[in-house]
This record gives structure tokens, sequence and C-alpha cells, in this order.
């Protein structure tokens, strides 16, 4: 790894950068980090990856075609603002785990081999002002129980399959702030243009959203199956 921590470590790193390593960019088991102001390229595997970790700080990171996802939380705890992901095989952010935790605010995800955000279970996954565009498959992938608490101001474009896509008792919701008018085309939760497939996906999950905007959908807008719950407030 470019930078590994763990065993109960601390590590903090302020302005570098990591250039093709052949494992992770940047790993933490059992350890706290945090990193600003850092490019991390051609990593083999993860970019940046969190694994029964504290708290794990991205502040400003650029992370490019990495070998699997860009940004992974393994049962960690991630907390990432004004981070960028480009181009890499898998997702671009990833949790796993019953345990795993991911806060984001500002992170932009381009041109994915797989989903934008994939999320195999998530004790919570909070995400605010987010650009996702070009990624192979779904938008956003969530399932396996997964706990998406919060979308807000959410932009997917053009996913290869489905914008939102929930399976396997995962929960999303997609809200807005307090002041929420369904009537106002600028109160938008998530915004999903072009979407190869459904706009949003439901079977056997949960979706509980305000402002949305679908356009272009591939078949459908939404779709709901295998006892699913969509409940949705202000739909364009």
């Amino acid at each position: 790894q470019g930078i590994s921590a763990n065993k109960e470590s601390s590590v903090i790193v302020n302005g570098c950068t990591i250039d093709k390593t052949v494992q992770g960019g940047v790993y933490a088991e059992d350890a706290s980090l945090s990193l600003k102001n850092a490019t991390i390229t051609g990593a083999g595997t993860y970019g940046v990856a969190a694994k029964n970790s504290g708290k794990t700080l991205l502040d400003n990171v650029e992370v490019n075609k990495s070998g699997e996802h860009g940004i992974g939380s393994l049962n960690g705890y991630i907390v990432a603002t004004n981070v960028k992901v480009n181009e890499p095989k898998r997702s671009g952010v990833y949790s796993e785990g019953e345990e795993a935790v991911i806060n984001m605010n500002q992170v932009e995800v381009y041109n994915t081999g797989s989903c934008g955000f994939g999320f195999k279970g998530a004790k919570e996954i909070t995400a605010r002002n987010v650009i996702i565009e070009n990624p192979t498959n779904e938008g956003i992938y969530a399932f396996n129980g997964a706990n998406v608490k919060q979308l807000d101001n959410i932009t997917i474009k053009n996913p290869g399959s489905h914008g939102i896509s929930v399976e396997g008792k995962a929960i999303v919701n997609v809200t807005v702030d307090t002041n929420f008018n369904p009537d106002n085309k600028k109160d938008n939760g998530v915004t999903i243009l072009n979407p190869g497939k459904v706009g949003i996906r439901c079977s056997n999950g949960t979706v509980t959203a305000k402002g949305v905007t679908i356009e272009n959908a591939g078949t459908q807008g939404i779709s709901a199956n295998k006892e699913s719950s969509v409940i949705v407030n202000g739909c364009t």
C-alpha cells in the first residue's frame, strides 16, 4: 500500500501523491486515519479502504483508475468531503458489512466499471451534494440490508442500468430540507437523467423519497415488486 495504518494506530497525512501501487492506495484496519489534499492513481485494489476501523477522514482527495473500488468501507467508518473518483474498475464508493458507515458531502464519481455507489450492507450511509456520471451499471445500488439513511441533492447522469436500485431488504431515504415544497422543482432530493433501464427500481426493499426528477428512462420511471414499499412525495 501507499499508506497503511493498523493495530490501533493513528495516522495524519496532509498533501501527498500516491501512484501505481500493487495493492491499495490507502488502507486502514483497526486504526484511525486522516488524509487531506491527496491524489491516488492506479491503485491495484482499492484507492482507499477502511476495515474494522476507527474514523477515516478524507478531505480534498482524488482517486483515479483504481483496480477495484475507488473508496470502500469494510465494516469501517469513513467521512468523505470534497472527494472525486474517476474510472475505477468497480464501484466509485462501496460498503460491505453490518457495521459499515460512510458519510459523504460533495462527492463526484465518474465512469465506473460497475455502479457509482454500491452498498452491500451498511449500518448507515449518508450522502449530500453528489454527482454520479456514466456508471456502467446502476447509479446507486443498495442491497443486503444496507441502510441508506439520507440522500440529498444527488444527480445521477447516464447510468447504463437503473438510476437507483434497492433490493435484499435495503432501505433508502431521499430527503431534502424541512421547508420542502413538492411544487418547487429546485427542491430535489435526487435527479436521474437518461437511465438505461428504470429510474428507481425497488425489489424486496424500501424507498422513501422527497423531490424526485427522472428524465428519459429506458423502460420505467419507478418500478416496485417483491414485497417492496415505495413512497414518493413530489415526482417529475
